[in-house]
């Protein structure tokens, strides 16, 4: 599973630079951002930190390139809904060779309440994310 997502993650970064890349570096058409859309959590996993805080690995770049990772968290009695995103990355434009490298960014995020039972869901597609093992 997590190669199809890292699979997916990378056409979606390709499809992107491109559709855009050309258009941007000549300032026509419209500006690339994926801050725009959900990204998938990296490893489809978590780890709970505390009872209160989670952390999730985004992914923020590919060829060399980097954004920046965000999330942010919608909480009800049943689940938590993490949505990840990255804003500031300028993919490669189609002429540009690139090894397919993706950069990642580990973000902390805070509950307003203890997770307890609750499942853990990726907004970008619905998946619910698995409890990895507690770093300690």
């Amino acid at each position: 599973m997590r190669h199809f997502r890292l699979g997916l993650l990378l056409l979606v970064l390709v499809l992107a630079a491109a559709g855009c890349g050309a258009s941007n570096r000549a300032g026509g058409g419209k500006s690339f951002s994926p801050a725009e859309s959900p990204t998938p959590v990296e490893g489809g996993a978590y780890t709970l930190l505390a009872p209160d805080r989670l952390l999730v690995t985004v992914p923020v770049g590919t060829c060399g390139r980097r954004g920046t990772g965000s999330a942010t968290v919608e909480e009800d009695a049943r689940q938590v809904r993490v949505t990840a995103r990255v804003a500031g990355f300028d993919p490669p434009g189609p002429r540009e060779a690139c090894t397919a490298e993706l950069a990642v960014q580990q973000v902390t995020v805070g509950l307003a309440e203890p997770l307890g039972e609750r499942q853990v869901v990726d907004t970008s597609d619905g998946t619910l994310l698995r409890r990895a093992a507690s770093r300690r």
